[in-house]
C-alpha cells in the first residue's frame, strides 16, 4: 500500500463504522497517517479492507492494531504460515513415534519443538497409554497459552515498535 492511498482505507473504514472519526488538526492528521502507514504499509488494499469488514462482523469501533494483527493472519495463511491451536495439535500427533521419533521431531517447525521439548518425549509419547486423554488435554493447554501470548506480543509490536519519531517542525 502507499501512503497516498490511506485516504480509501479511511474512507471505507468510515463506512464501516459511523462512530470513526478522521483528525481534526495538521499535527493529529499527519499522527494519524504515520500509525496507520507504519501497521498497514506491508499490506494492499484489498487485504486491508477484507480485515477491516471481517473485524467490523464483531467490534463496534476501529482498532488499527487489531486490524494489522488480522492482515498478518491473513498473511500467514495465504504463505502457509499460519498456526492455530489445532493445525500445531495435528502436526505434533503425527510426529508421535516410537522408530521415528527425531526424524519426526526435525520436521516440527521451532514452536511445535518448543512445545514438544525434544525427540526422547515423542518416543515416550508413543509408548504412553494416556497420551490421547492427559497429555493430549495438557498439550491443547500449552498450546492455546503459548499461542495467545503470541498473539499480545504481535498486537505489542505492531503498537510499538513501528514508532517512529516524528518531526512535524513548527506544526501547531
Amino acid at each position: 500500500m502507499k501512503k497516498d492511498d490511506l485516504w480509501k482505507i479511511y474512507a471505507f473504514a468510515g463506512a464501516v463504522w459511523t462512530s470513526f472519526k478522521l483528525p481534526t488538526t495538521d499535527f493529529e492528521a499527519r499522527l494519524f497517517d504515520e500509525v496507520w502507514y507504519s501497521i498497514l504499509q506491508p499490506y494492499d488494499e484489498e487485504l486491508i479492507f477484507t480485515a477491516i469488514q471481517e473485524y467490523a462482523t464483531e467490534n463496534d469501533f476501529c482498532n488499527i492494531a487489531k486490524i494489522g494483527a488480522l492482515c498478518k493472519k491473513y498473511t500467514e495463511i495465504k504463505n502457509g504460515t499460519f498456526m492455530d491451536e489445532d493445525i500445531v495439535l495435528e502436526h505434533i500427533c503425527n510426529a508421535v513415534s516410537w522408530d521415528k521419533c527425531k526424524e519426526n521431531f526435525a520436521k516440527l517447525n521451532d514452536f511445535e519443538k518448543e512445545i514438544v521439548g525434544g525427540a526422547h518425549i515423542l518416543a515416550r509419547w508413543s509408548r504412553d497409554e494416556s497420551f490421547n486423554t492427559v497429555i493430549l488435554s495438557n498439550l491443547r493447554k500449552k498450546v492455546r497459552s503459548k499461542l495467545q501470548l503470541r498473539l499480545h506480543e504481535n498486537l505489542l509490536n505492531l503498537n510499538y515498535n513501528n514508532v517512529k519519531v516524528l518531526n512535524f517542525g513548527d506544526v501547531k
